[in-house]
């Protein structure tokens, strides 16, 4: 067994706090949380289990956006290293965001956190900034590819997606929906997919829920890292 450094333990615990913390911000929102429920949701009863490592409830919400970000960023830098780029990474990376069990919390709680005027601001991790800086990446190369007409603005089209993609997701969590999200985005990438033109959009839809799905298999056979280890 690997010895466990100090900096290794602290590294495990602070994510053991970030991902408890997803889940209450998640839940209840940024107001609706506290440092008690967090420790309650991590059996620990000792406040200086959390403040240690992060003094105010605002540092622990923007660690979990800033979570979101790697999160986002590492998922679109493993698509692109298998050649999977443009709109069918597109059509992936959403579909790995809702399906993804290990970081669900992680990436509802980034969700509840930006629409909760209550919360912090998210410094240089604010999650639709993250989302729109990705979307007109791979818009961009989806252009490149010739998958979209030269006369496509990014920006106008980047705005489309993520409203539409956004308020999906805000309308089935406000009707106790979330069940039939995955349905309810397909049906919305189909409408954005046809208003672009693209040729077969079901074909399209297809070939990214299949690039999602591989993709989830792939990193869940992988080993456990020293620090997810840790922290269980």
């Amino acid at each position: 067994m690997p010895t466990r450094t100090p900096q290794s333990r602290s590294s495990a615990t602070r994510d053991l706090i970030v991902r408890a913390a997803a889940g209450e911000f998640a839940r209840h929102g940024y107001g609706g949380t506290s440092h008690t429920g967090i420790l309650k949701a991590l059996g620990k009863s000792t406040p200086n289990f959390i403040t240690y490592h992060f003094p105010a409830k605002a540092d622990i919400a923007r660690a979990v956006l800033s979570r979101q970000e790697e999160l986002l960023t590492e998922c679109i830098g493993r698509l692109e290293q298998r050649g999977i780029s443009g709109l069918e990474a597109l059509v992936a990376i959403v579909f790995i965001v809702i399906a993804d069990e290990r970081n669900m919390s992680i990436f509802r709680a980034a969700m509840a956190l930006e629409g909760d005027r209550s919360a912090p601001d998210g410094g240089g991790s604010q999650p639709c900034t993250a989302w729109m800086a990705l979307v007109k990446r791979q818009l961009g190369r989806a252009q490149e590819a010739g998958e979209l007409p030269e006369a496509v603005s990014l920006e106008d089209e980047a705005w489309m997606m993520i409203s539409v993609l956004y308020g999906t997701y805000q309308l089935a969590d406000r009707l106790d929906a979330l069940d039939r999200l995955a349905h309810r985005v397909e049906q919305a990438w189909l409408q954005l997919l046809g208003s672009l033109q693209v040729p077969d959009p079901a074909g399209l839809l297809a070939v990214g829920r299949r690039h999602a799905q591989d993709y989830l298999d792939a990193r869940d056979g992988e080993p456990a890292s020293a620090s997810a280890a840790e922290s269980r």
